[in-house]
This record gives C-alpha cells, sequence and structure tokens, in this order.
C-alpha cells in the first residue's frame, strides 16, 4: 500500500482490524488498516504513545483508527488500492453478520535517501510551506509530509532530491497528489530552499492537463 500512496517510510504493517501487529522496528514505519494508516516519524513517537501496548507484539488499543495522526484513505486513494475490487469491497462491508476474515501481511521497503526527507522536515520544523499549518501531534511534537514534485515512480521518474520536494501539510498533499492546484513558489508562506523549475513546470503542466 505504501507504494501505491507513495508514502516515504521504512518499513509498513497491515493489519484489517487495526488491532495487533508485529512491533514496528525501521522508521518512519506506517501501521495500515482496511480504512487508514497512521506514521510514525520517530521511534520516541512509537514508543511513547500510550494507546500502543508494545510487548513481544503490538497492541493498538481500540484500533489504529483511534490515534490522532490516523488517517482515512481518501475516495481516489481507496480506487488506487482495491481498483476495481472498490465496489466489491463496499459491498463486503455492508453485511454486519459476516465474520471479519483477519490477515496479517508484513512489507518492508528500503527507503530512499530518507535522510532527505528529515533534513527537508527539520529545514522547516514540520510546517507546510505553502500555508504554514503545523499539525500538532503531542506536547513539542508535530507532522508533515513531504512531497515530490515530479513523482519517483513510473511513469514520471523524478529525482529524489531536496530541489524536487516540498514539505507540506496533509491536506495539500492530497490536492498535489490530485493535481488539483498548481505550485507557485512566490506565492508559499515558507520558501527556504531552491526548487527546480523543470519540476514546477513539470507538475504545473500535468494540472492544467488533469
Amino acid at each position: 500500500m505504501q507504494k501505491i500512496l507513495k508514502l516515504e517510510v521504512s518499513q509498513a504493517l497491515y493489519r484489517q482490524d487495526g488491532k495487533w501487529y508485529h512491533n514496528v522496528q525501521k522508521f518512519p514505519g506506517a501501521l495500515f488498516d482496511e480504512n487508514g494508516y497512521v506514521i510514525f516519524n520517530e521511534e520516541n513517537e512509537y514508543l511513547n504513545n500510550p494507546l500502543l501496548q508494545i510487548k513481544k507484539d503490538l497492541h493498538v488499543v481500540g484500533g489504529i483508527n483511534n490515534l490522532p495522526t490516523y488517517r482515512n484513505f481518501t475516495n481516489y486513494e481507496r480506487l488506487l488500492i482495491y481498483g476495481d475490487n472498490l465496489t466489491n469491497f463496499l459491498n463486503d462491508h455492508k453485511k454486519d453478520d459476516e465474520e471479519t476474515v483477519r490477515v496479517l501481511r508484513e512489507i518492508q521497503v528500503i527507503q530512499r535517501k530518507g535522510k532527505l526527507v528529515s533534513t527537508l522536515k527539520k529545514m522547516y520544523s514540520d510546517s507546510c510551506q505553502l500555508c504554514g499549518t503545523k499539525v500538532p501531534i503531542k506536547s513539542g511534537k508535530f507532522y508533515s509530509e513531504v512531497h515530490h514534485i515530479i513523482p519517483l515512480g513510473n511513469p514520471h521518474k523524478g529525482k529524489d532530491t531536496l530541489n524536487n520536494m516540498i514539505s507540506v501539510c496533509p491536506n495539500h498533499h492530497v490536492q498535489l497528489d490530485l493535481r488539483a492546484i498548481h505550485l507557485n513558489p512566490s506565492q508559499f508562506v515558507l520558501n527556504n530552499h531552491v526548487l527546480s523549475k523543470e519540476s514546477l513546470q513539470y507538475h504545473n503542466s500535468l494540472v492544467e492537463e488533469f
């Protein structure tokens, strides 16, 4: 799922009900359930969460959807993940009397230049360059995401470099992924690093085509 959603994580774990997982051992790490996900950027953020019971395995009290940083899949993300099976997925979950089938999956990927992501987040103190928003997650901690202006995967083949990356809030990240907004650095609230003109032109051309 993290590949489909282009999440910058080193480890991703899936559990349909969002309650029991193997322990997260690589960070940033993500926990998925059938409706969304939560990301732990640092190990301390994971270890100190009061809703996580970390022993031999991980138990999430009430499920990950009760965590303050939980993010539901958008309809577009559901379509990307479930594809042609989206209708069947929605119909299946209307059957309240059907027994739930629990599946445990674990996927590990090597994060490319993860230090650049951390560098950019620190550069902007986890603030969105477009609107300045800082998403609080607990005392003194904030959440942000990094968007590759030209996506890394096919067919785009963008570069994993700082001049192709911006720090954004979750709302603007979704808008950028859906090509709903243009990028104009002169209108950014925060802009402390140089962005590639090629990247900006590429993104904006896709917005116009979309």
